[in-house]
């Protein structure tokens, strides 16, 4: 939500601010998913998380334990990015 709230023009930000007093609960929904999906917002977390994940893997391969550990901490980590909710 926050980075749907900086990226968004003017009009979407009040169309925005508009849901959050909005007591219909299938419209609220669906008017801010759609504003997710015209701002790609679930693309850019899936950048931000790849980041991360990469930073997360890269310090990983500095440690110095047995690969079968680091193993199992990947699996995890590909689990979690794999997640939908």
């Amino acid at each position: 939500m926050l980075k749907l709230q900086e990226l968004v023009s003017k009009e979407d930000h009040t169309k925005l601010t508009d849901q959050f007093t909005n007591k219909n609960t299938e419209d609220k929904i669906k008017h801010i998913t759609d504003l997710y999906h015209s701002y790609k917002i679930r693309e850019l977390a899936t950048q931000e998380m790849k980041s991360y994940l990469d930073k997360a893997f890269t310090a990983l391969n500095k440690i110095t334990i047995a690969e079968s550990r680091k193993s199992e901490i990947i699996k995890l980590a590909e689990e979690l990015m794999s997640r939908e909710h």
